[in-house]
């Protein structure tokens, strides 16, 4: 039997495998001397990489004219989003890619199967608007959705909140129930992803100061336009703003128990909407998270919102930067110098009632003509967020012959038992010890449990229209 004289195996084997390390080696440092300058891309890559950019922003263009679903041309986001991760590959600091990556992914957004079918319907990425010079336009404006005004589309703040009150509206009318889980799921796990994925991408561009993207009139979707249209940081801030705002939107839509049984089934309807342990307005599983990703996102809006401000009103004060051809500028167009310290005073005020007391002076709460104080903290509700938004509400019962009206079904129509049991509104307002204290502060009437309850109001919300 043949067998190793003086070595064992392993010993054997390692003295086979120091020389040919040693060799790989020898062999990676060799090559590695003979490369160009490994701490960026060489002169060819960045070339390169330049021309599938501008390749990307062409197929881009024709993407977003393509979007409308009675388009005979399918929207293509897929090719341009390739061109610009090989654009990155060879270039990765180039932050023109990372813009267009960043629009792609919009675009994808608006096609994804998964959060059509929970919709049922084709998302509209609106135009800017009257920021960009007035009308809605085709082309790569478009893809920037509606940042400064407030539009319809879904990819805003308010946007999102005026289509979902459209879509519940159409759900209603033509099914009563309401199921919102698959929608729901469809934002945890499509629409949110890539909210986080854009914004990843504006970061990227906003850590140089120095960084402007140049739109031809064709970049633009218009042929026969005279002049370019400047994207800078500036810009860049805004969007990101936008961006996390509507991520704490979307994080606060899947926080709680939104779905509504058929109205017309009376027992489906009282097990939503029991007070003791009904499941509408209830924390889903997944809420306390979602609840301190609110906050999370409402902070990091409030940061990219001051540093718009700031980088804009240094924009006007240097006299090298053309405003001429800017997206968006200080004054004329854009916002004035007054409106700027406004949005700070408004910043700063909302940051600290996300981040602990704040008193909110010189609003007349009660209507007697006197100005009063209200010491706010909004943090608590995203902290420690309330298990069932129902239970901050005065008893109620279902079953009275005013169901749906007074109160929402009120117990026996007893006025004495119309008492907010947590006055603090689950520490919003940390001053108030009782319900008495609670109603008297902000003018309640005491016939108010006359008045229809706030479940009545919402069917009659979601049937208007």
């Amino acid at each position: 039997m043949n067998s190793f004289p003086s070595l064992s195996r392993s010993r054997w084997f390692r003295s086979l495998l120091a020389p040919a390390l040693l060799l790989a080696g020898l062999s990676l440092l060799v090559i590695t001397g003979c490369e160009e300058d490994p701490t960026g891309p060489s002169n060819a890559d960045i070339e390169a990489a330049q021309t599938l950019i501008d390749e990307g922003f062409g197929l881009l263009v024709m993407a977003f004219e393509n979007i409308d679903p009675s388009s005979e041309t399918p929207a293509d986001f897929t090719t341009p989003k390739a061109k610009f991760e090989d654009a990155l590959e060879l270039d990765p600091n180039n932050h023109d890619a990372s813009v267009g990556l960043a629009l792609c992914e919009i675009g994808l957004l608006s096609q994804d199967a998964t959060l059509l079918a929970a919709i049922g319907e084709i998302v509209p990425v609106t135009p800017i608007g009257r920021a960009v010079s007035g009308a809605p336009s085709p082309g790569f404006r478009r893809a920037l959705g509606n940042i400064t005004d407030s539009g319809t589309g879904i990819l805003t703040p308010t946007g999102w909140l005026t289509w979902m009150q459209g879509r519940m509206t159409k759900i209603v009318q033509g099914d009563p129930a309401i199921d919102l889980d698959p929608l729901q799921s469809a934002v945890e796990t499509v629409i949110l992803p890539t909210v986080d994925a854009v914004i990843a991408l504006l970061g990227a561009v906003e850590s140089d100061a120095t960084w402007t993207l140049l739109l031809t009139p064709q970049m633009q979707g218009f042929e026969d336009l005279d002049g370019q249209l400047e994207i800078d940081v500036t810009d860049i801030f805004l969007v990101d703003s936008t961006m996390h705002a509507l991520k704490a939107m979307l994080h606060f839509f899947v926080s709680y128990n939104l779905n509504i049984p058929d109205t017309m089934v009376e027992t489906e309807v009282l097990a939503a909407f029991n007070q003791t342990d009904g499941t509408f307005l209830s924390l889903r599983t997944s809420g306390t998270t979602n609840m301190g990703s609110v906050r999370t996102s409402l902070l990091a809006a409030i940061m990219k919102l001051g540093l718009f401000a700031a980088s804009l009103e240094a924009e006007s004060l240097d006299p090298t930067d053309d405003q001429s051809d800017d997206l968006i500028k200080l004054g004329t167009d854009g916002p004035t110098e007054e409106e700027l310290d406004e949005i700070a005073a408004n910043l700063l005020d909302l940051s600290l009632a996300l981040n602990g007391d704040f008193d909110v002076t010189d609003v007349d709460f009660d209507m007697d003509g006197m100005p009063d104080v209200l010491t706010v903290n909004l943090s608590t509700i995203f902290t420690a967020p309330v298990q069932d938004l129902k239970q901050l509400l005065p008893p109620y019962s279902w079953g009275s012959e005013d169901q749906l009206f007074f109160w929402d079904g009120y117990l026996e129509q007893d006025p004495s038992q119309f008492v907010f049991p947590d006055p603090t509104m689950g520490g919003i307002f940390p001053d108030f010890t009782t319900d008495a204290e609670f109603k008297a502060f902000f003018g309640m009437p005491t016939d108010m449990w006359l008045l229809p309850g706030p479940f009545f109001l919402l069917l009659i919300l979601l049937g208007s229209g």
